[in-house]
């Protein structure tokens, strides 16, 4: 069932900070998720109190080597903190 509703500010800031802690920790285990977009990402149901975000649909995942790693790491820029400073954090 899909439900369309408007989030709150409050609401879309923490859940862009779980969208980025998710990718962060695929991006620690090593793979890239390579189609990022809202329709990608879902919620916990409801009725079962799951406040998690998930990430979904890794067809064009990839597994990246520790070498590939370090230069990404090395080259990317880091940008994160102004969305989380908008957030209030």
């Amino acid at each position: 069932m899909y439900v369309q509703m408007r989030l709150g500010w409050r609401t879309a800031c923490l859940l862009g900070r779980q969208m980025l802690k998710s990718l962060q920790q695929m991006h620690d285990a090593g793979y890239i998720h390579r189609d990022v977009k809202p329709s990608n990402f879902a919620l916990g149901r409801a009725e079962k109190a799951d406040d998690k975000l998930y990430i979904i649909d890794f067809g064009l995942a990839r597994k990246v080597s520790k070498r590939e790693r370090r230069s990404t790491h090395t080259d990317a820029p880091r940008s994160t903190s102004v969305g989380l400073a908008v957030c209030g954090r």
